[in-house]
């Protein structure tokens, strides 16, 4: 038959019905048609790449589904390791099958499993109970509650360490968790070490309140509004309970630039930062931010609530006009100027 007797067609959306049904007799496709794909008049499978396992080697040969059809591997010219590796599949499979055609029924009947001992923790109050394998969903649940935000999602870590023949698990839980680290016992896999160590985290996350004696994971008291049916669009802007977001902290440091370089100085926009905490005795220092561009009116003036570990921070910004700094003042004093003295020759 000539080459142009065939139809082709290179794989793509409409391929398979096409094929099938026999408007298309010549196919061009990657490895992706080895499962999945019925061409019932295939007569012939020709294999560019030479298969890398015996699934794949069985799998692209079982497309050619007509009787007496042929199947095709295209080999390098004296390419020995090719050949080889060839020879290594079609010798797998022959002991596969002549393994599966001589097995001892007897070796495939099902036994008994037996455990001898069921890792369990049950609250006694309420008699809820959580076993070594719920306990892994819980702590994801549990997780699932914590405030988030799209940057940040809470979820649990674990890490495993092999040492003498068993394995240890270490969970870490959000920065904003009941908790953040805990090392659970060695046990014969990890498998086994990750189910025992949530296990060991649902009992602390009850012993310190976060989960309740349901092992539920206890969740924030409704807002008043939402109680007296108030409010019926939820507010979702910034600061409110729907976003809230953990922050880290820091210490504050010196900012400095290229505008000392300047002999005629810098004209600056002045914003101020306040914070106040929930908690009275938790202090946190404004600061003064000196920048050449004015910020937009809703970032340089607004106030939101930062949510940290256990504590609720109130911070507002607001614009305090600007300031003109000549290099000395920038380069030598900019650390030492009090907030007051930014007005006294700011227009």
């Amino acid at each position: 038959m000539a080459v142009s007797e065939f139809t082709f067609c290179y794989l793509g959306y409409f391929t398979i019905s096409i094929s099938s049904s026999g408007e298309v007799n010549l196919l061009f496709s990657t490895d992706v048609v080895e499962e999945g794909i019925h061409v019932p008049n295939c007569s012939c499978v020709i294999r560019f790449d030479l298969p890398k396992t015996v699934r794949s080697y069985v799998q692209s040969r079982g497309r050619a589904r007509q009787d007496n059809s042929q199947f095709i591997i295209m080999l390098e010219r004296g390419n020995e390791q090719q050949r080889n590796q060839l020879y290594e599949i079609i010798k797998s499979e022959g002991l596969m099958t002549d393994t599966a055609l001589n097995r001892d029924p007897e070796e495939c009947v099902l036994k008994t499993c037996t455990i001898d001992e069921i890792e369990e923790y049950i609250v006694d109050a309420t008699g809820a109970l959580v076993t070594a394998d719920s306990s892994v969903r819980l702590i994801h649940k549990y997780c699932d509650t914590l405030p988030r935000n799209e940057y940040f999602i809470p979820k649990p870590d674990f890490q495993f360490s092999y040492l003498d023949d068993s394995y240890e698990c270490k969970i870490t839980l959000p920065p904003n968790a009941a908790f953040q680290t805990l090392l659970g016992p060695a046990c014969k896999n990890s498998a086994l070490s990750k189910q025992l160590v949530c296990l060991e985290a649902c009992k602390k996350l009850h012993q310190l309140g976060a989960l309740n004696d349901h092992l539920l994971p206890s969740t924030d008291k409704p807002l008043v509004n939402d109680i007296n049916g108030k409010g019926k669009e939820p507010a979702s802007g910034a600061g409110t309970t729907k976003r809230k977001e953990l922050h880290g902290t820091t210490s504050i440091r010196a900012v400095s630039g290229t505008w000392g370089e300047k002999l005629d100085g810098a004209l600056f926009y002045v914003y101020k930062f306040d914070f106040s905490c929930d908690i009275v005795t938790e202090l946190y220092s404004g600061f003064i931010l000196l920048i050449e561009s004015e910020l937009a009116d809703d970032v340089g003036n607004i106030e939101l609530e930062l949510y940290l570990v256990s504590k609720r921070v109130k911070a507002s910004v607001s614009s305090c006009g600007q300031v003109h700094l000549n290099g000395e003042q920038i380069h030598h004093k900019l650390s030492q100027v009090k907030y007051g003295s930014f007005f006294a020759g700011s227009t």
